[in-house]
């Protein structure tokens, strides 16, 4: 006697879904009110750490950020300097200096051709007419030769329509006459920091 044929039971597979309407979204990042984020950096202006970290965090700040953060610049490592060039053009952040310190070694193979890269960045820096404040290390104004005194002289003198704080350290000038033209190139200086600088075989300090 044939069996009967055995009926396969059913198994229900249970599928769990969410309402497209309860899923979960992330919350959607809003841009922060202009007043809001300078609240904000007015708050933080003196706490250049946190000011910082909101600006990486959340990119509303980087403008008003990087308006604080980025102003003073200091270039002391001098075979780099040639290679910052294109960065100091290329990138927004440097456009908030104020302050510069720029330090400067004499390099006897070519010293012509590396004082030109100093005039570069100073001309940079003389064309946006931001600079408030300017110092000079070790700058040796004694070995421009007359070919480049006359470009220097233009970049001196739009730098000197801004910068009211002028510091000179370990620089040595052809003659004490240079000295004092250059400092006059400077009329709204209110600040001016000399020392250990050399003219005329005088020492200079003051």
């Amino acid at each position: 006697m044939a069996k009967p044929a055995s009926k396969k039971k059913k198994t229900e597979s249970l599928s769990i879904t969410t309402p497209k309407s309860t899923r979960f979204t992330p919350p959607r990042w809003r841009i922060l009110p202009p007043e809001v984020i300078h609240i904000i950096v007015e708050l933080l202006k003196d706490d250049k750490a946190t000011l910082r970290a909101c600006s990486l965090a959340a990119r509303d700040f980087s403008p008003a950020a990087l308006s604080l953060i980025g102003r003073h610049l200091t270039m002391n490592h001098v075979p780099r300097i040639r290679q910052c060039l294109q960065l100091l053009v290329d990138n927004s952040a440097f456009q908030h200096v104020r302050s510069l310190d720029l330090g400067v070694t004499s390099k006897s193979s070519d010293p012509q051709g590396y004082l030109a890269e100093q005039f570069t960045i100073l001309d940079i820096f003389a064309q946006r007419q931001t600079l408030t404040r300017l110092w000079l290390s070790r700058f040796p104004f004694s070995s421009i030769d007359p070919a480049r005194r006359m470009g220097f002289l233009d970049i001196v003198t739009a730098l000197g329509s801004t910068v009211n704080d002028l510091g000179l350290y370990g620089c040595i000038f052809p003659s004490y006459l240079d000295t004092i033209s250059f400092i006059r190139a400077f009329p709204h200086c209110d600040a001016l920091f000399i020392r250990d600088c050399v003219a005329d075989a005088l020492h200079l300090n003051l």
